[in-house]
């Protein structure tokens, strides 16, 4: 694992990798080992796009460029965007960093069996009123940017494995030393704001 990756694994199920250097460009090469991971495990890729937020005419040209098919397509300015992927779309994963540029909340979804797919369809046609996680389908992974731009959550169904345990990086390490208590405290709660301690003189 790259040093600057830091790796949490939250449980079974849950990992969340935090880039201390910069926000999420996963065609860069410390992300390589857990895409082939994915990819030698399961036999077909999606990419799910929710919430497009990048107005470029490019758009449609690089779905079109990754996609074996478009299976969904929600609003004239494709705010919902399902596609399965090319065999070899990973091979230039600079079009996968660009859609993960274009969407406010991508996913990347990797399958074993070819049926499952049914069930991806219908579950992004329920965005966002869908309450029943991806991951309830057997045989998947899915790797995601959520409200955090330099973080990629990894999940998985409980009959696949994750080979990796918590790997906490030095740069996160040094971070955590130099945070002031407080920030420490709220951090704690789940609060990422900043406040200010009035001292008296």
């Amino acid at each position: 694992m790259d040093k600057s990756l830091d790796l949490f694994r939250y449980n079974e199920d849950i990992i969340s990798i935090k880039d201390m250097e910069n926000d999420l460009e996963i065609n860069q090469i410390k992300w390589d080992d857990i895409f082939k991971y994915f990819l030698v495990n399961t036999s077909y890729v999606y990419f799910l796009g929710f919430k497009r937020w990048v107005e470029n005419e490019n758009l449609m040209n690089t779905i079109n460029f990754i996609s074996d098919k478009i299976l969904v397509n929600i609003g004239d300015d494709n705010r919902i965007i399902l596609c399965k992927l090319k065999i070899d779309t990973f091979i230039n994963s600079e079009l996968i960093n660009r859609m993960f540029h274009y969407y406010e909340f991508p996913t990347l979804i990797f399958i074993k069996n070819i049926e499952q797919e049914t069930e991806i369809v219908k579950y992004t046609q329920r965005l966002p009123l869908g309450n029943i996680p991806l991951t309830n389908l057997p045989f998947l992974y899915t790797a995601s940017r959520e409200s955090q731009p330099d973080v990629l959550w990894l999940r998985k169904s409980q009959d696949m494995d994750f080979p990796w345990e918590t790997i906490r990086s030095p740069l996160a390490l040094k971070e955590e030393i130099s945070r002031p208590w407080y920030k420490k405290v709220l951090n704690s709660l789940g609060l990422y704001w900043d406040i200010k301690i009035n001292r008296n003189r």
